[in-house]
């Protein structure tokens, strides 16, 4: 499982004389460095896991002349080089070793780390152009289309030939008055927990004179043993007939239908006050459990998509809540500090009229008595204080998936841990998982970032970036990567502490069909709990900033944009804002960088 093994081999490598890096125990005649390449085992739920890369862009207001924003990419170098030498496996590739099993996928990383391994996972680039600013950016709400077409984070260099692709990759991208900081993490490698401690050790590299953190390669079998089955225990046990988020039994294939993703804000005065709501109703009908805030949020906007799809379900459809868990902390020897992927899925389910109602159900079938709207359904625009969303439907749903979220102990850890190889790679190669959890039909793939992105207020801040010329400490915006999977539901970072901490509001970004999602901003449904809704798109921002042509021309520009071409270091980079022309096409020579030599990390 997770762990590393004694295979090693050797591999050349150029000396660094990085000061933040190990310097190399034994160099050969040649004046080349020899290292010795550590394989990092997954463990059977990083095998389970969908194989695609989480991104997350953070957003920072920036103001500064070139010489500003060179400092600013060369502290960021830093930073990341900080933290690869912390975790070195982070700056390599996975890959299956064994050409005979492609299902089974190891991390192979050398040792020392250098300085070129960095500048393999880390990008900059600089978007011109009057029609992508931090001011607009600012007044939309950060729309996630925006990152997709504008300021996408490349994937690393991927080659899908050798069936090898990057563990995770940096990208700084200046534009008029703003810096996105983009990440890409593997997510056979790293689950959201990891994410927290990669981006807090990275903030912290940012501060000038911090000192980084000894290198500490983690025996993530010895961690893990206690979770890994025994053969008798696997003899005995089919893992996946009692893990219910994989269901192989076959299944039609749906062909997606159009999807937009949509930033809803919600007032924390709102939410609170639906939790005070939730649990005096419980209380009422004599239930005694327990359910948090952010389980009767969740339960809000379950009853609200739910509904919005009843029109094509039968009543009695089995709907489904499922929300991505850390067991870190819920196994007998808590790991805090695991980096890998250690998440499990607890399902909620019910039936469909239980969840959003009978007579709601009757009423848009035209089963039953029309049911009187206290306004007419209108767009967001047209704000009001209450909707048709009963009280009693969201306490149902919010209890539904308490229970679930309970469910999950060391004992469910382990039948997750028992699933055998091929059994993984059935789940993958016939999309188990998507087809159970359904989300383009009955059900909603739920995560939280709150619990791993701890912002607070600058100087409480666990995590406050220094960067050269950013005007904060704290990024403005957290977004995900776009385009989402239908029926994806993530709730984004909120900041807490401070001054203002408290009162912070509450962000979910959702992805639904385009038709439903226009149900959905009804100031009857979910849109009358919002206090914002977030879904300007790219021609939106364009024809109020340069119309038509100058929108066509940035997408020229930005189709240019790949991992291959895109500027590794500053001397073919311009870094002034205003209406650049697009960088010329740089063919890829035989070093690292794509567009010239790469900048010496070891340079000011």
């Amino acid at each position: 499982m997770a762990g590393n093994t004694s295979r090693e081999d050797m591999a050349p490598a150029e000396p660094s004389n990085s000061s933040t890096l190990k310097q190399p125990s034994k160099v050969a005649e040649t004046g080349k460095l020899y290292r010795r390449v550590q394989r990092l085992q997954l463990s059977p739920i990083e095998h389970t896991i969908s194989r695609g890369y989480v991104r997350v862009h953070l957003c920072f207001p920036f103001e500064g002349d070139a010489s500003t924003k060179k400092e600013a990419v060369l502290r960021l170098q830093r930073a990341h080089e900080v933290t690869l030498n912390r975790w070195p496996f982070l700056a390599s590739v996975i890959f299956p070793p064994n050409p005979k099993e492609p299902d089974v996928l190891e991390v192979g990383y050398p040792l020392p780390a250098t300085a070129a391994d960095g500048r393999l996972s880390f990008a900059v680039s600089a978007a011109g152009g009057r029609a992508w600013t931090y001011e607009q950016l600012t007044k939309w709400g950060a729309p996630p289309s925006w990152f997709e077409e504008v300021l996408t984070v490349p994937y690393g260099p991927i080659r899908p030939q050798f069936t090898m692709c990057s563990v995770m990759a940096v990208h700084a991208n200046f534009f008029q008055g703003g810096l996105v900081l983009g990440f890409a993490f593997h997510h056979s490698v790293m689950d959201g927990s990891s994410i927290k401690q990669f981006l807090q050790v990275f903030a912290a590299a940012c501060t000038p004179g911090w000192q980084c953190w000894s290198k500490h390669v983690q025996d993530r079998r010895s961690e893990l043993s206690f979770l890994l089955p025994t053969a008798e225990t696997s003899k005995k046990n089919d893992a996946v007939q009692h893990c219910e988020e994989y269901d192989l039994a076959a299944r039609p294939y749906r062909a997606p239908k159009p999807c937009t993703t949509v930033i809803f804000e919600f007032k924390h005065s709102r939410i609170k006050e639906l939790k005070h709501q939730v649990m005096y109703h419980l209380k009422q009908r004599g239930v005694e459990d327990w359910v948090s805030t952010t389980d009767c949020l969740c339960g809000l906007i379950w009853v609200a998509v739910m509904r919005t799809r009843a029109y094509r379900l039968p009543q009695q459809t089995e709907v489904k809540f499922t929300t991505a868990v850390d067991a870190r902390s819920r196994v007998s020897q808590p790991l805090p500090e695991y980096m890998g992927n250690l998440i499990v899925a607890a399902m909620a389910k019910t039936t469909l009229g239980e969840l959003i109602g009978q007579q709601y159900y009757r009423n848009i079938h035209g089963l039953g008595t029309p049911h009187e709207r206290m306004w007419q359904a209108k767009f967001h625009e047209v704000l009001g204080s209450r909707n048709d969303i009963p009280l009693l439907s969201i306490a149902n749903a919010a209890l539904e998936i308490r229970k679930a979220i309970r469910r999950v102990d060391e004992e469910y850890v382990k039948r997750r841990m028992a699933i055998s190889p091929d059994d993984s790679a059935k789940i993958r190669t016939t999309h188990a998982y998507d087809l159970t959890v359904d989300g383009a039909t009955t059900g909603v793939d739920f995560s939280s970032w709150r619990n791993w992105l701890d912002l607070g207020f600058y100087p409480t801040s666990k995590m406050s970036f220094d960067i050269p010329g950013a005007k904060t400490h704290f990024p403005d915006f957290i977004r995900p990567g776009y385009p989402q999977a239908e029926g994806a539901c993530i709730l984004l970072p909120r900041r807490t502490g401070g001054p203002w901490g408290q009162d912070a509001t509450w962000e979910v970004s959702l992805c639904l069909r385009d038709c439903e999602m226009t149900h959905l901003r009804f100031v009857t449904e979910l849109g009358g709990w919002a206090k914002k809704i977030h879904d300007h798109d790219l021609q939106d921002i364009a024809a109020r900033n340069g119309g038509p042509r100058e929108f066509r021309r940035y997408q020229e520009k930005i189709m240019m944009k790949n991992w291959d071409d895109i500027g590794w270091g500053l001397e073919n980079l311009d870094l002034n804002d205003g209406d650049a022309p697009a960088p010329k096409r740089q063919r890829r020579s035989g070093n690292a960088s794509g567009s010239g030599e790469a900048m010496d990390l070891t340079e000011g």
